[in-house]
């Protein structure tokens, strides 16, 4: 039942790191009466079009975070999914009570780790199926068994 990780990050973990820049500016900024407001002009490129000084540090930030996920879509598999969507790490406490499930008939499968290689989030364990908190429910892993062990169910995983 691993949790998807990049670099050890867990992908709430990571979306709150990411969450937390301008949600902590914006709070200091409110928090601290007589303070201007957060300035996100610098990252702004129609500001930058209209200055003439030296690239904003910014810029450089926004244009390293463009390459970062350029390169992880390149090289891992689904990286949006499976690190990066806000909506999948709202959505992750709420795996372990859906209604809709996936279930694994024990006594059916042969470990032969079809519905493993099948799976687009990476999940690593029969026992992951259905009851990860990184299963989608996408159905490649009930196609993928050739035995018929993995269903659709009711009920938490």
């Amino acid at each position: 039942m691993g949790a998807v990780t990049l670099l050890g990050i867990s992908r709430l973990a990571l979306f709150l790191l990411l969450l937390s820049v301008p949600v902590n500016s914006t709070v200091n900024a409110l928090l601290s009466p007589g303070t201007p407001a957060p300035d996100f002009t610098l990252s702004d490129p129609y500001v930058f079009m209209e200055n003439s000084s030296p690239i904003p540090f910014g810029i450089w930030v926004h244009v390293a975070t463009f390459l970062l996920v350029v390169f992880g879509v390149l090289v891992v598999e689904r990286v949006w999914c499976r690190y990066l969507c806000p909506v999948g790490a709202i959505f992750v406490p709420f795996n372990k009570v859906s209604f809709l499930s996936m279930k694994v008939d024990q006594s059916l499968c042969v470990d032969c780790n079809q519905c493993l290689r099948a799976c687009p989030m990476g999940i690593d364990n029969v026992k992951g199926i259905g009851s990860s908190t990184d299963c989608t429910r996408c159905g490649k892993c009930v196609e993928a068994c050739r035995k018929g062990a993995i269903r659709y169910g009711l009920g938490p995983g």
